[in-house]
């Protein structure tokens, strides 16, 4: 397994997790792991090659040294299934590489040869309008789970995430000009300390980078996750293992689907829910609390992704 870092790692913890003892999993680091013989002698008798979240073909100089790394794994071993795992940011700017015609063809000749996951459906979807046939698998996140069910709190509140480095790419316009438009609701902003804001508003607080948001969760009624790409959410899929209502610029099960950009139709949703809990008409988000907790089910996802690589990663590409 080689790729984005984190992710690499989550995904070598999961399969050692939930694998068989004929699963043996290696990863390496780029460039750490370059040239270590001992490293390459493992990977030789590899099987199944991993790449997670890197998109193929970038021009940057750290790109092109990781995509040389990959297609010296795919040389030395040329009899091992080829797996690129997609995970959000990779799957747009490859399809803008793709359309522009920038991408070199050795990678899209690599990109044909081999097998794809996507985080989500609306990702395979995507790949798939450029000739990428993927099968949905999601990554066995770490979630932040309830350990008990509470009822919304007293207040309708409202949390959402945005880094004061990508506050365009999040909504961060949206979300200030919603809170200029109802100053009665509160806003929390997690993420990030507001410094791209044109001026503060007092509804809008901003609590910087947080380790654990099960407190946050725990004190809002509604959560938004406004993005112009994504994988699958994790706030989002949070926010319903704690029953909240969710606004998400995707297609999820018992969230209310938000057009990106579309900030009109965002202040009438939040003021129509808010009207809604005022005369105690908006409960615990109970379908999106229980779809959730089967459908982002740890063992269930970890076990799925060890049955591809045992089984269906065995299978030729077409």
């Amino acid at each position: 397994m080689v790729g984005q870092k984190f992710w690499v790692a989550r995904l070598r913890q999961v399969l050692t997790q939930h694998g068989q003892s004929s699963l043996r999993v290696r990863s390496l680091e780029v460039p750490g792991d370059f040239g270590g013989f001992d490293n390459w002698a493992g990977v030789r008798n590899s099987d199944v090659l991993f790449r997670v979240g890197l998109r193929p073909g970038s021009s940057s100089v750290r790109a092109r040294a990781f995509d040389t790394f990959w297609h010296l794994l795919r040389f030395a071993v040329p009899r091992a299934t080829a797996v690129y795992y997609w995970i959000g940011t990779d799957v747009s700017q490859t399809l803008e590489a793709m359309r522009g015609g920038t991408i070199p063809r050795r990678a899209v000749r690599d990109l044909h040869e081999s097998l794809h996951l996507a985080d989500a459906q609306w990702l395979a979807d995507e790949l798939r309008g450029i000739g990428i046939g993927a099968s949905v698998q999601r990554l066995p996140g770490m979630l932040t789970r309830p350990d008990t069910m509470r009822p919304l709190p007293e207040a309708f509140r409202v949390l959402t995430y945005i880094p004061d480095g990508r506050p365009e790419f999040y909504g961060g316009t949206g979300i200030f000009e919603a809170a200029r438009e109802l100053p009665s609701i509160p806003f929390d902003v997690v993420g990030g300390a507001g410094t791209w804001i044109p001026h503060p508003l007092p509804n809008l607080v901003f609590h910087g980078w947080q380790n654990d948001l099960t407190q946050f969760y725990q004190r809002s009624s509604v959560v938004i996750r406004l993005v112009q790409h994504d994988g699958m959410g994790a706030t989002a899929v949070e926010a319903l293992l704690f029953g909240r209502h969710v606004l998400y610029t995707y297609p999820l099960p018992h969230t209310i689907h938000m057009v990106f950009g579309d900030t009109g139709r965002l202040v009438e949703t939040l003021r129509s829910l808010s009207d809604d809990f005022r005369r105690g008409a908006l409960g615990l988000n109970a379908g999106g609390r229980d779809w959730a907790t089967t459908a982002f089910d740890a063992s269930t996802e970890g076990r799925r992704l060890v049955d591809f690589v045992l089984n269906g990663a065995s299978k030729p590409v077409l």
